[in-house]
């Protein structure tokens, strides 16, 4: 699992069939085949359709126009995350004694 970009999100088929049914703990079934959960899944899995609940084109269009908009305007990506500066000095000090 070290080779997913978050691992730390990734789980074992050995923890979901000790830990599916714990409090706070919700397992979700998504397939590009969406008939593949009426096929089977895991028990208490909560099914969420890849084409109208994961790609809808509403939220994508409305992710291009905004870039646009922003774009035209001279705001870039990174303009709309906090940021911050470091400051500092480096120098090289002698002292006598």
């Amino acid at each position: 699992m070290s080779e997913y970009v978050h691992p730390e999100v990734l789980v074992s088929t050995e923890w979901v069939e000790k830990h599916g049914s714990d409090d706070g703990v919700r397992v979700m079934e998504v397939d590009e085949d969406v008939l593949l959960y009426e096929q089977g899944h895991v028990p208490g899995a909560l099914k969420l359709d890849w084409h109208t609940e994961l790609q809808r084109p509403d939220i994508r269009g409305a992710e291009r126009r905004l870039a646009a908009q922003t774009a035209r305007i001279g705001v870039a990506q990174a303009d709309l995350y906090p940021r911050f500066d470091l400051l500092g000095t480096i120098g090289l000090e002698a002292y006598s004694a």
